[in-house]
């Protein structure tokens, strides 16, 4: 799964689980030197108790940016309560906490991930349904900075290269020339530490290098 499709994938989740529960935010970052910890809050939308457990899966990107969830094996981040029982409109405060006693060598992200147990189906299949909610999370440190280079090719072909230790977002980049017209093709991209990613073509542009520095 791309990562640019991480926010899509998000969207048709909470879309299709709105009658569920919402989450509030959806989208966490914060810097593990400055607040260490995050909350997010879950509400129950529904008429009936919700179980809920909460676990966390690293987002283990590759150089294309495409990524795969992981289970998390450390014990740097934990979410507590690992589990709740929430009434008919009821609310639930989740806190995310960093808890190493040092600081990522590379921003990490994170989905914060809430289940309900296995519910058994009505026919005889006895296939069982587990739901799954992901919240979106970012960490990083003071020394994590993103450097970033739009390379463009003669044909147009363009590729948004992060070779920093932190994740940004094309939109929060000013580049070094033509930054109107980059904008405006490119939009908002989401770009992890260490990736090339695609990024639309830009075939009114001269092939060439733009730096792009965060705002």
């Amino acid at each position: 799964m791309r990562c640019n499709y991480i926010f899509v994938y998000l969207l048709m989740l909470f879309s299709w689980t709105s009658h569920a529960i919402v989450m509030s935010p959806s989208i966490v970052e914060f810097n593990v030197q400055k607040n260490n910890s995050a909350q997010i809050v879950v509400t129950n939308n529904t008429t009936n108790k919700l179980p809920l457990e909460a676990s966390l899966l690293e987002l283990s990107f590759k150089q294309d940016g495409s990524f795969t969830p992981q289970p998390v094996n450390d014990l740097d981040l934990l979410v507590f309560p690992p589990a709740a029982i929430l009434k008919p409109g009821a609310s639930q405060v989740f806190r995310i906490q960093w808890v190493s006693t040092s600081t990522p060598l590379q921003s990490r992200s994170y989905f914060v991930r809430f289940s309900q147990p296995p519910l058994e189906s009505s026919d005889q299949s006895g296939i069982a349904l587990q739901v799954h909610y992901n919240a979106l999370l970012h960490i990083y440190a003071n020394n994590n900075r993103a450097s970033v280079v739009l390379k463009v090719e003669k044909d147009g072909i363009a590729t948004l290269v992060n070779r920093g230790n932190k994740y940004t977002y094309s939109s929060l980049l000013a580049f070094s020339q033509h930054d109107q017209i980059i904008q405006s093709t490119v939009g908002t991209l989401f770009i992890p530490p260490n990736t090339s990613i695609k990024a639309p073509s830009v075939v009114n542009l001269p092939a060439g290098e733009y730096d792009g520095y965060e705002r």
